[in-house]
């Protein structure tokens, strides 16, 4: 789920800086449409209830404030977590053909 939003912000951040795009975006606003991209960025950033995205300006820095949490949440999970650290000296391992042997006996499939 945090990818998708990172690939959502990353594209309407995109598209702010076109101004032919950002003109489109700032006109839509006014239609009345379900689903448009401005409400799908609105819904992500009031999701996030912290003071780093809250403090920020405006839309497009509390967009690069909500991808830096993911991706230093991203980056904490990862430390400490004995799997990960298993997976990642798997992949690693010089003998390619033992690789999906080694995954099969550190991932569990639960039902």
């Amino acid at each position: 789920m945090d990818f998708i939003m990172v690939t959502r912000a990353n594209f309407y951040i995109r598209l702010m800086k076109n101004p032919f795009t950002k003109q489109i975006l700032e006109e839509s606003t006014s239609l009345n449409i379900n689903k448009d991209l401005k409400s799908e960025i609105l819904n992500i950033v009031e999701k996030f209830d912290d003071d780093l995205v809250t403090c920020q300006p405006d839309l497009i820095n509390k967009l690069e404030a909500i991808k830096y949490i993911i991706k230093v949440s991203f980056e904490t999970d990862k430390f400490g977590n004995e799997e990960y650290d298993k997976v990642k000296k798997a992949l690693h391992c010089r003998q390619r053909s033992k690789i999906p042997e080694m995954l099969y006996g550190i991932l569990e499939f639960n039902a």
